[in-house]
């Protein structure tokens, strides 16, 4: 007779994940006994029961459970499913640790990017998961693993999960013209602290930018086209701000708008440098600068529909 019982934690709950005891018993014996690093889920014939979790073993004291994304009417598990794109999607995964006593979950949740089959066995491609992972930790001081099947067939980015949620997932409506000014103020933030350490992120907009409310701090995300940073140009601001082309909308639909915020923040760059640096003061000033064009733009779409 099988057991009810569940291994479970609170970042397994988080992920909607539990595990049965003759599951724990099938993926422990794995672990031990399969060469490859990558245990598919879809691999019926190394389980006694069809399995609901990818393992990825790191080695004997170290694997994770991929998260399914999907719940149990099969539509997608918002708690377990963090995007996807035109090359991959993004999981959540949960680290065990080998101590005394067995295998145990840590506290901390995880992030994996699961590239989409095609054209994985190709050396170049490879190369740039590589670098993407090399970016995230060059940002982030966080070791990303990459984790590539024996066939090449299947390659996994763990990385740990950054707090926050996506510009595009934030209730806008709830927030008053300050919240969002300090909003787009923090990804301004973090783009300066990215070109000081030599990164262009190459690929900034309001799915790949995290902003966590606790904090007050903006992450971006999704490093596959990272290169050097050599100057922080309009384009770059420009791709920045239209992150927020809906919720600015919702004060002015000017198209005149995101380019007068753009120039008044490239009025800053310094042009030797070409860098952007702000401290307390400039950086108080830019938001009021901001706030104003905003209003003055209200005001005067105000005025427009009046007249008519």
């Amino acid at each position: 007779m099988r057991s009810n019982k569940q291994i479970t934690s609170p970042v397994m709950l988080s992920y909607d994940m539990s595990v049965s005891e003759e599951e724990w018993t099938a993926i422990q014996h794995l672990i031990n006994s399969n060469a490859d690093p990558v245990i598919s889920k879809k691999d019926t014939n190394l389980y006694n029961q069809a399995p609901r979790y990818t393992v990825i073993k790191i080695n004997q004291n170290n694997f994770f459970l991929i998260a399914d994304g999907r719940g149990r009417d099969k539509k997608t598990n918002p708690h377990a499913f963090f995007g996807k794109g035109a090359f991959a999607r993004v999981k959540g995964a949960v680290q065990f640790l080998k101590k005394k006593g067995g295998y145990q979950p840590d506290d901390k949740g995880y992030a994996v990017k699961i590239y989409n089959r095609g054209h994985l066995e190709d050396e170049d491609t490879f190369k740039d998961i590589l670098d993407e992972a090399k970016y995230f930790k060059q940002a982030y001081g966080s070791v990303g693993k990459v984790i590539r099947s024996n066939d090449k067939s299947k390659v996994y980015f763990i990385m740990p999960k950054l707090p926050g949620i996506t510009l595009d997932q934030i209730d806008y409506a709830s927030l008053s013209l300050n919240q969002l000014i300090q909003i787009i103020m923090a990804t301004i933030f973090e783009l300066i602290r990215f070109q000081d350490m030599g990164i262009a992120h190459g690929d900034i907009k309001s799915d790949n930018i995290l902003f966590d409310q606790t904090s007050g701090r903006a992450y971006f995300i999704d490093f596959g086209v990272c290169s050097p940073f050599y100057r922080l140009s309009q384009f770059q601001l420009a791709e920045l701000i239209n992150a927020f082309e809906n919720p600015l909308k919702r004060y002015v639909d000017d198209n005149d708008l995101i380019p007068a915020i753009v120039d008044e923040i490239f009025s800053l760059v310094d042009p030797h440098t070409h860098k952007l640096a702000l401290n307390n003061s400039s950086s108080e000033t830019l938001a009021n600068k901001l706030h104003t064009i905003i209003t003055e733009m209200m005001n005067h779409a105000s005025r427009k529909t009046l007249e008519w």
